[in-house]
């Protein structure tokens, strides 16, 4: 298992995005390299670095560089699954031990990253997306911009969150999918029926 097969531990990564004063939450990040990916997967590591370290980092600084090592194997993860036939992808939450709400506000911050993430891989206009993904994808927004969201009964919450989680997991790869086709899919599902 490569390392871009594995999402580096949420806790830690958050506590070293506070050290350098990042001005984004660790589901942000994750989201905005899904965002810019899934329309353009020739971005590049170091354009996504750009929107996610602060402007004054310093390249030099040790807890810089310890964060932006971290960073790529997020930016790796995510071109690495949404890529693949496994159809594995992961959003980078925080452990089920955190309550709920915690949780719940890391997704809409994913989605607020997502948001951003296809803004910045240079879509003109939403018309530009095709029919799907655009339906999803103003979906991915409400979710960001739609404030605290009322988790008062904890078992219909859990449930809530599982299906929220997976309908933005699959809505990512259909997008992904739809924008960019995977070049001998058609091929490989021929070759498996025979």
């Amino acid at each position: 298992m490569g390392l871009s097969d594995k999402l580096p531990d949420f806790l830690t990564l958050e506590q070293m995005l506070e050290r350098i004063n990042a001005d984004h939450t660790v589901s942000e990040v994750q989201g905005m390299a899904c965002g810019m990916l899934a329309l353009n997967r020739e971005i590049r590591l170091a354009q996504w670095l750009k929107q996610v370290l602060p402007p004054k980092a310093d390249p030099q600084d040790f807890y810089v560089q310890e964060a932006a090592k971290l960073l790529q194997h997020i930016f790796d993860h995510a071109k690495t699954t949404l890529n693949d036939n496994s159809l594995n992808f992961e959003i980078l939450l925080p452990p089920d031990e955190f309550d709920i709400d915690e949780r719940v506000y890391s997704l809409q911050q994913w989605c607020q990253g997502v948001a951003f993430g296809v803004a910045a891989s240079g879509l003109k206009t939403l018309s530009d997306l095709k029919p799907a993904s655009k339906e999803w994808f103003e979906d991915v927004v409400k979710i960001g911009g739609s404030g605290e969201m009322d988790v008062t009964d904890e078992d219909e919450s859990e449930e809530a969150y599982e299906e929220l989680k997976s309908f933005l997991s699959v809505g990512l790869l259909m997008m992904n999918e739809e924008m960019q086709p995977v070049v001998g899919t058609p091929r490989q599902a021929h070759d498996t029926l025979h």
